[in-house]
């Protein structure tokens, strides 16, 4: 089951085949159906040997939605064999794939950064192409380590929450670092993640202050995420200015209006790059939510500090979903 947003795509489709009697199939093909369940395309010429086979073939997907792609595989007995007769075997352990981000905030001072981010990245132009999940306040230093371990099928991750060099907090509120990531080692309190499996995740956006700073002790949050296989990974390098009970000199509801300008342009909704005349990058979505500070607050709250590690330095775009699918 794939996404597209109206491409013309070479399609990669990998399946196996199996059989108790261990005899190849007769004829094997594949059938592709619209997001209307119409077929647009059909292959009877499929590897028929047992074991795992990849075929390729160019699709063209004319209209954003759901694809389907049925393998139809007939066993090889004879047809002269009543108790044999030829029928479509069943598919076993069929795979889903949909892109997964993952938004977890803070409610003393950055709610809803994570109910923003989730907002723009569920419903992408036609259609939805992200499943995307928020996480505020996470209950307990077994929720952090449960966090990381749904990081290997995480696309994007965002975190918007306290910062410290090397450490970024997930649980509760206020400023303690109990239950936080860390570039490592463990502490009892902080769970590194220089050892987890990263090679799925697109792009991770740790918001919170000194971010990309490096502890000497623990390390760097932009360099362990890039190291365990994220493709790009930012952070900030300077404290972040919020508005909360802790400073109320803030610049005021920064966290609701910073996230809601980088995934609205992020995601192609804002005016400054709408979707699909024009593909955003992460570059410009920091670029835009830095001048939408400007205008309101004439400055920047530290947000232009923005620091990144990893391939295409930040000029890739989340929009659309398809790059995740490679």
């Amino acid at each position: 089951q794939y996404l597209s947003p109206a491409r013309n795509f070479q399609v990669k489709l990998p399946y196996t085949l199996s059989d108790t009697g261990g005899s190849a199939a007769y004829d094997c093909k594949v059938e592709a159906l619209n997001n209307d369940f119409s077929q647009i395309y059909s292959n009877a010429g499929l590897p028929t040997g047992l074991g795992s086979q990849i075929v390729y073939f160019p699709l063209l997907m004319t209209t954003g939605g759901y694809y389907r792609f049925v393998i139809r595989a007939t066993d090889s007995h004879n047809t002269a064999d009543k108790a044999h007769l030829r029928k479509l075997a069943l598919q076993t352990a069929p795979i889903i794939y949909m892109p997964i981000a993952e938004n977890y905030d803070n409610s003393d001072v950055t709610t809803p950064g994570a109910t923003n981010a989730a907002y723009y990245q569920d419903p992408l132009p036609d259609p939805k192409s992200y499943y995307a999940q928020r996480h505020t306040d996470l209950q307990s230093f077994e929720a952090v380590v449960l966090a990381k371990k749904k990081i290997a099928e995480d696309n994007i991750i965002f975190v918007y929450n306290h910062g410290m060099p090397g450490h970024i907090q997930l649980t509760g509120h206020g400023y303690s670092y109990e239950g936080a990531w860390s570039a490592g080692p463990d502490t009892g309190y902080n769970v590194r993640i220089d050892d987890a499996n990263w090679s799925k995740v697109y792009f991770v956006l740790f918001a919170g202050c000194n971010t990309a700073v490096t502890d000497p002790n623990c390390g760097n949050l932009l360099t362990a995420a890039h190291n365990a296989g994220a493709f790009l990974a930012q952070g900030f390098i300077e404290q972040l200015t919020v508005h909360d009970a802790y400073n109320p000199g803030g610049l005021g509801s920064t966290p609701d209006q910073w996230s809601t300008a980088f995934w609205q342009y992020a995601c192609g909704y804002s005016e400054d790059a709408p979707y699909p005349q024009y593909i955003p990058t992460i570059i410009g979505a920091n670029v835009h939510a830095v001048d939408m500070l400007m205008s309101i607050y004439g400055q920047t709250g530290e947000y232009d500090t923005y620091s990144f590690i990893g391939n295409s330095q930040g000029i890739m775009s989340l929009v659309p979903a398809f790059l995740l699918s490679q």
